[in-house]
């Protein structure tokens, strides 16, 4: 199924609304169907006409936001829509018909299978604390020929095939339907064909019934801390959400007490972190790895409640990230004679810190290393067999070598990763206590081993799972590389399943 073209025929038979998208453009790229389908209503365009381009080069969002839409395999949408107003402020009814359009785009991807669907007020859609649409909705006045109705244009963009997960810019703020179906293309004729029926059904349900499903899917809950962005005086406060009104404005309560009433032209709420991710980035952290690592987790960590930060080597001997720690993540390091000793007085500091309760994620060489320090009683004997390790910069290209993996967690099946070790790195399952394997190396050695020690949990990854297909410090042929872009949601699907099991 071809990414970058639209088939607009197929889209027409499955096509079961009344008007919104009988009348259907399809343009290869424009500056904003935005302003094309304007151009169309004021030359006569009947109501629901659509207008669907594969690129936007000037595609903007809500308070004329810049909107990223150079990426194929998405809809990028305008439809013309005559409307009955429900409200006497224009900006008020712009938003109900916001509200609907978020609401058409959750139904049209909860059918699919996605899950963990959420409608953040006021108009986005969220999944694992990415977004993966947005709606647009500009009033342009009475219709020409019948003043009482309003000429509206309704836009959405959702990020349907594209693999935001590893763009530079977008993997830490947006996800896709793809990224949330294990990979799966989209057929986006048959997307859009339902998107268009629901947005019809949306528009028509009254001011109640579409306050009342909003709320349902709405990703705050009442009394909940939420952080709030003032776009009046670009302040950021931390609060308290108390009501939901049916005028599609919201009360909040900051830490003062005080309680006043927001719109979202003028505020935007986000949720509060209750926790944090932790990528090691000291000394001994191979820069490649670190930041590969930072990269892969922030596009995969539900990042509703957690943020994901950076640990030093002071800050990891302070101990104080401990208190709001989820998750400890140490990559690939480089390791010299020097630093035997306060490695092995780093591996006792973590060992304490998962025996009372912490999570910690090792892979590359470090899972190996701190299976021998689990296994010896000195440094001497912990490191005795360790050989000088590639450093690097982030950007510097780093030997490796492909992996064939076979997953034991979900039907994930074969998938190949990334190594820059010689040999692979195995782990005993008598490792720790109640060991568990969610994936083998090609003759049946564990590679990815979860393990309890006293309180806590140990999950050791014997190759480079940071690394996807993007990074510039991978060194593999074509071939190599092609087969490493070809499995990367299902190594996301590994990674997921065992962030998911500790409530990341």
């Amino acid at each position: 199924m071809a990414l970058d073209t639209f088939d607009v025929a197929e889209f027409q038979k499955h096509l079961t609304a009344n008007e919104f998208g009988k009348k259907f453009t399809y343009k290869d790229i424009t500056e904003t169907t935005m302003d094309d389908a304007l151009k169309a209503a004021n030359e006569g365009a009947p109501n629901g006409t659509a207008i669907m381009a594969e690129q936007q080069s000037k595609a903007r969002g809500m308070k004329n936001r810049k909107w990223n839409a150079q990426y194929t395999g998405n809809i990028y949408i305008s439809y013309v829509y005559h409307r009955e107003a429900v409200f006497e402020d224009p900006r008020k009814d712009e938003n109900m018909m916001e509200v609907a359009g978020a609401l058409a785009v959750y139904m049209t991807l909860a059918d699919l299978g996605v899950e963990g669907i959420n409608i953040k007020w006021l108009n986005d859609i969220w999944v694992r604390g990415h977004k993966m649409a947005g709606i647009l909705v500009e009033d342009k006045g009475p219709l020409p020929f019948d003043k009482t109705k309003r000429l509206c244009i309704v836009g959405i963009g959702v990020n349907v095939n594209a693999d935001v997960r590893r763009h530079p810019e977008l993997h830490t703020i947006s996800t896709s339907a793809r990224s949330q179906l294990n990979g799966s293309i989209v057929n986006r004729e048959h997307f859009l064909a339902k998107m268009s029926k629901y947005l019809e059904e949306c528009m028509s349900l009254t001011q109640e019934d579409l306050f009342q499903n909003a709320i349902k899917y709405q990703l705050f809950q009442l009394n909940e801390p939420v952080r709030i962005h003032s776009m009046l005086n670009q302040k950021v406060t931390d609060g308290t959400l108390v009501e939901f009104l049916d005028n599609w404005s919201i009360k909040l309560k900051d830490e003062s007490g005080e309680v006043w009433t927001a719109m979202s032209d003028h505020y935007s709420i986000r949720p509060c972190a209750t926790s944090t991710v932790y990528v090691y980035n000291g000394k001994m952290a191979c820069p490649w790895s670190s930041v590969a690592m930072l990269k892969c987790l922030s596009s995969l960590v539900n990042i509703t409640h957690t943020t994901i930060s950076l640990l030093n080597d002071t800050k990891l001997k302070e101990g104080l990230w401990k208190k709001d720690a989820a998750l400890l993540v140490i990559g690939e390091v480089s390791m010299d004679t020097q630093d035997i000793d306060s490695a092995h007085q780093s591996f006792t500091d973590i060992l304490n810190f998962i025996e009372n309760g912490g999570v910690v994620m090792m892979m590359g060489n470090v899972s190996g290393f701190f299976t021998s320090y689990l296994q010896s009683g000195s440094s001497t004997e912990t490191t005795c067999s360790l050989q000088p390790t590639h450093g690097g910069s982030a950007d510097t290209a780093v030997p490796g070598r492909l992996v064939s993996l076979n997953l034991k967690c979900g039907d994930l099946g074969q998938v190949f990763g990334y190594s820059i070790n010689k040999e692979n790195i195995t782990f005993q399952e008598t490792t720790g206590q109640s060991p568990e394997v969610l994936a083998c190396y090609g003759n049946g050695e564990a590679a990815v081993l979860v393990s309890t020690y006293g309180k806590g949990s140990c999950v050791l990854i014997g190759f480079n799972a940071e690394i996807t297909y993007t990074e510039d410090c991978v060194s593999l042929s074509d071939a190599e590389l092609n087969s490493l872009r070809d499995t990367v949601f299902v190594r996301d699907e590994l990674m997921l399943c065992i962030l998911k099991r500790f409530g990341l």
